[in-house]
Order: structure tokens, then C-alpha cells, then sequence
């Protein structure tokens, strides 16, 4: 039996925890791949559980701002931000119109 871990990389937070458990497997010999299902996020954001969206906007929240994501644009332009970048924008970003 193959275990899977579905990794949802957003920033360096996630790589050391997938690194811990890529670790932690290695070690006891436990067969496992890696797949990382983040661009589920965009596509179709109902495949994942309301929980796990409730969390992953806290987190997001308290980690990025619009500042921040506008500055990663200037910095990668729009097509090197991640998943979670787009996301935040998707979400936090209210287009008005002139009256």
C-alpha cells in the first residue's frame, strides 16, 4: 500500500512541513508519493472541504495582504505568482466601477 500526501505548497511554512514528513516516513520506510493537487484550488475550489477552505483563508489572512501579493507581481509578473497568491487576490480584491 502506496501512501499519498496531497501537498498544497504556499509558502516555506509548507515545504519544512512536507520536508518533516517526508522525513518522518523515510525513516520508518513507509512507501509514499507526493503529489501536489494545488492548482485544484483554482479549477475547482469545491473539491476540497469547507474546513479545509475556512483554514486555508485564516491562514492566508494572516499571512499575505494585498501589499504583498502586488508587490510579488512587480517582482514575477502575474504569471509567476502561486496558487495561493491568485487565490488570496480572488478573493480579496473588490473591482468597482466609476460612476
Amino acid at each position: 500500500m502506496k501512501l499519498f500526501l496531497y501537498i498544497y505548497t504556499c509558502s516555506s511554512l509548507f515545504y519544512e512541513l512536507k520536508n518533516k514528513i517526508e522525513s518522518v516516513l523515510t525513516k520508518y520506510e513507509v512507501p509514499f508519493e507526493v503529489k501536489d493537487n494545488s492548482e485544484l484550488l483554482m479549477e475547482n475550489p469545491k473539491t476540497f472541504t469547507e474546513e479545509f477552505i475556512n483554514k486555508l483563508n485564516s491562514y492566508l489572512d494572516e499571512h499575505l495582504t494585498v501589499d504583498d501579493v502586488l508587490d510579488r507581481i512587480l517582482e514575477v509578473g502575474l504569471d509567476g505568482l502561486t496558487v495561493f497568491e491568485k487565490y488570496y487576490l480572488d478573493n480579496n480584491i473588490v473591482i468597482r466601477k466609476k460612476d
